[in-house]
């Protein structure tokens, strides 16, 4: 009978400590065949992510078991604080469990070790290149196609730029930077995304960069009415509809520097996705990175499609598109955003989750704090 009761606390035991990392991850996704191990990987990787626990401290617990074959809490007892003590009593139940399989997890931190440090070479290997960082606006070309499974169809070859337009890029032609991290002066951080900036703004600057190189401008704002503001701070309000110089205001048609459409900016993250379905922190920033869109440009591995190079295309800066929608009865229209988003962990592994290819829609004159832009351009004609 003692020996039953001792069997049943322990099952009991283990079942409240799996329950306590469950609700900590609620949010995320397992598979039925998820292992003790696999949800004690999945608490780490989300502390990580939230910067509750470091890459040292990983270290330090690859260390310890290949010395002394035990797996230890990566929070030490010295380090316990008001925000991370019910991490490390969950994590040490867990573990007192003997319940983890220590070859899982010894695979685990060797392969994560090994991916910090190619990121952290990356990182090096461009700060070193960019001492004083300065990205030229660059323009890949995308083939026109189809993804039928979602039922994206581009019919014509477009390019668009490689990164979010900068801090620098936008100032080469609008002389000021409405960016938040600025003083509004011409100090900038060239290799930031312009952002706090709306999408009256954008469609100038788009206009600017057609002008330059000698192309008709897309969008038509002579009839506007002018309300306030400047687009070389961000805030331009203009009052009435914006008329496309195309052939029967076809978007497609338009010879000069554009916004993408919210079909082009799918359809190239689809291909993106498609290309690598299994992208991680070297391609792409996650959902709880505290800093989120506070990050150059071009700082992480880029997608390589057919050639082109794109970076940045998710969970960085979400895109103002060229869509709008009005809205009846009073006829005000609303412009489209989008974002790519990383934040689904899946067997230890985060992935790009299209349930979360987040959309939004703000009024054209809405500063958006992380919205920036890319531009694209027809290349063939439909």
């Amino acid at each position: 009978m003692k020996k039953f009761i001792l069997i049943f606390m322990a099952i009991l035991f283990t079942n409240l400590v799996e329950a306590k990392c469950h609700k900590y991850l609620s949010t995320e996704s397992f598979d039925e065949s998820a292992t003790a191990t696999d949800v004690f990987i999945a608490y780490i990787s989300k502390l990580l992510s939230e910067r509750m626990i470091s890459e040292d401290q990983i270290e330090s617990m690859l260390k310890n078991l290949e010395r002394s074959q035990r797996i230890t809490n990566p929070i030490s007892l010295s380090s316990v604080n008001s925000n991370n003590k019910i991490h490390y009593k969950s994590l040490q139940e867990y573990i007192d469990s003997n319940k983890l399989d220590q070859n899982q997890v010894l695979q685990w931190l060797e392969q994560f070790l090994k991916k910090e440090k190619i990121v952290q070479d990356e990182k090096d290997k461009s700060k070193k290149q960019t001492e004083n960082p300065v990205i030229e606006m660059k323009f890949y070309p995308v083939k026109s196609g189809e993804i039928r499974n979602y039922l994206l169809k581009v019919e014509h070859a477009f390019e668009m730029t490689s990164t979010p337009i900068t801090q620098r890029m936008w100032m080469q032609h609008m002389k000021k930077n409405p960016s938040k991290f600025s003083d509004n002066s011409l100090t900038v951080r060239n290799d930031f995304p312009v952002q706090n900036i709306n999408w009256w703004s954008a469609l100038v600057y788009a206009n600017k960069v057609s002008k330059s190189e000698g192309l008709p401008e897309v969008y038509d704002l002579s009839e506007l009415v002018y309300i306030s503001g400047t687009a070389e701070m961000g805030d331009l309000q203009y009052q009435g509809y914006v008329k496309i110089n195309a052939p029967n205001g076809d978007i497609y048609k338009a010879k000069g520097y554009r916004l993408p459409t919210m079909n082009e900016m799918r359809y190239v993250q689809e291909l993106a996705f498609n290309h690598d379905s299994s992208a991680d922190e070297a391609e792409a920033y996650f959902k709880n990175d505290p800093n989120n869109y506070y990050y150059p440009v071009a700082d992480l591995k880029p997608f390589i499609l057919d050639g082109s190079v794109f970076y940045d295309l998710f969970g960085h800066v979400a895109y103002y598109t060229n869509d709008f929608t009005i809205r009846k009865p009073k006829g005000n229209f609303y412009v489209e955003i989008i974002q790519g988003s990383y934040n689904r962990i899946l067997n230890n592994k985060k992935l790009f989750d299209r349930k979360k290819l987040s959309t939004s829609s703000v009024a054209p004159e809405f500063q958006e704090h992380n919205a920036s832009i890319r531009l694209v351009r027809t290349l063939s004609n439909p």
